[in-house]
C-alpha cells in the first residue's frame, strides 16, 4: 500500500497519523482506518470511498489485508452491497485474476440479489477462457463453478467440456478440468471424456494430465475411451508410458478399473503388455505395472482352483 493512500484515509477519518514504514505497519494502519470509520457509524461513507475509485479498489483487493478489510464491509446493507457489486463488475477481469481480489468478488456476488448474480455469471461466461488460462483466474473460476446454479452452471460446464483438450494441456486450465471432474457431473464428465479421446496417451505423460486420465478411468461409462487409446497406441509408446513416472500410474489404474468391470478390455491391455513383461518392462516404474498384472493373474488362479 502506498503512503499516499494511507494519508488519504487518515485525513478522511479526521486523524493525523504518519505513513506506514513496513508491511506490518501498513496492515495495522489499514485496520485502524477501517475500525475508525466502522466505530463512527460511517460505513457507507467508507464503502463509497473504497469503491468509488477503481484503482484504489484494486489496490486494496490486491493485498491480503486489504481484501480482508473490504470483505468486512459486505453484508451490512443493500446500499453498500450494491456499491461493491458495481465496483466488482467494472473491474471484473482484473479483480478475478488477483490472488486475494477474487475473494472480494465472490463474497460480493454471494451478497447480491438474483439479478446481479445472473450478471456476474454472465461475465464469467464471457471471460471464461481468460480466467481458465490464468494462474489465479483459474482458482476464481473454480470457485465460481462451485457457487453457480441454474442455467449458468450448465453453460459454464459446457464451456469446460467444449475446451477440455486445450484446458487439460495447460498448467492452469488443467485445474479447471480436475475441479469439474470432482463435481461428478455424469453428463459433463462424458462430454469431456469424448473430447479428450485421442489425447489420453499424451496426457498420461504429464503430471497433472495423468490425474485427469485417472479420474476418467474411474467413471465406468468413460473407461473404454481411455482404454481405446492405450490399446491402440504403438508398442513403443506403451513401453515408454509404462516406464514413465506418471504414465505407470495411469496403466495401473486402467488395469484396476477393468479387471472386474471390463474383463475384455483388461485382457486386451494385458495381451499388449505381455510381450515386453519379461525383458523391457522389468525395471523402474514399469515394474509396478507388471507386478500388478502378476498379482491379478495369481488372484485369477486362486479363484479358478
Amino acid at each position: 500500500m502506498s503512503s499516499v493512500m494511507f494519508n488519504g484515509f487518515s485525513s478522511a477519518a479526521g486523524g493525523n497519523r504518519a505513513p506506514p514504514q513496513s508491511p506490518s505497519t501498513a496492515a495495522l494502519e489499514l485496520f485502524w482506518v477501517f475500525d475508525l470509520f466502522i466505530a463512527g457509524g460511517r460505513i457507507a461513507e467508507l464503502a463509497s470511498l473504497v469503491t468509488g475509485d477503481n484503482n484504489l479498489f484494486l489496490t486494496l483487493a490486491r493485498d491480503r489485508m486489504g481484501s480482508i478489510n473490504l470483505r468486512r464491509l459486505l453484508g451490512r446493507s443493500v446500499q453498500i452491497d450494491d456499491m461493491f457489486f458495481d465496483a466488482v463488475i467494472s473491474v471484473f477481469l482484473p479483480i478475478m485474476k488477483l490472488k486475494y481480489g477474487h475473494h472480494v468478488a465472490m463474497r460480493t456476488v454471494e451478497a447480491a440479489d438474483r439479478e446481479k448474480k445472473n450478471a456476474f455469471y454472465s461475465a464469467v461466461e464471457t471471460h471464461f477462457l481468460e480466467l481458465a488460462y490464468d494462474e489465479n483466474g483459474c482458482v476464481a473460476l473454480n470457485e465460481a463453478i462451485t457457487a453457480v446454479a441454474g442455467p449458468h452452471r450448465q453453460r459454464i460446464l459446457d464451456l469446460v467440456a467444449e475446451n477440455a483438450v486445450g484446458l487439460s494441456m495447460d498448467t492452469s486450465g488443467n485445474f479447471v478440468v480436475q475441479h469439474v471432474l470432482k463435481l461428478s457431473n455424469p453428463l459433463c464428465t462424458e462430454k469431456m471424456a469424448s473430447k479428450l479421446k485421442g489425447h489420453y496417451v499424451l496426457l498420461s505423460f504429464q503430471k497433472y494430465g495423468s490425474y485427469i486420465v485417472e479420474k476418467i478411468l474411474e467413471h465406468p461409462p468413460t473407461t473404454h475411451l481411455v482404454l481405446g487409446d492405450l490399446i491402440e497406441c504403438s508398442d513403443r509408446e506403451l513401453m515408454r508410458l509404462a516406464g514413465n513416472k506418471y504414465g505407470n500410474y495411469v496403466l495401473q489404474r486402467a488395469l484396476e478399473n477393468t479387471f472386474v468391470r471390463r474383463p475384455n478390455l483388461y485382457a486386451r491391455l494385458v495381451t499388449k503388455l505381455d510381450p515386453f513383461s519379461g525383458r523391457v518392462l522389468c525395471g523402474g516404474h514399469a515394474r509396478n505395472v507388471i507386478d500388478l498384472v502378476h498379482r491379478f493373474d495369481n488372484l485369477l488362479r486362486e479363484v479358478l482352483q
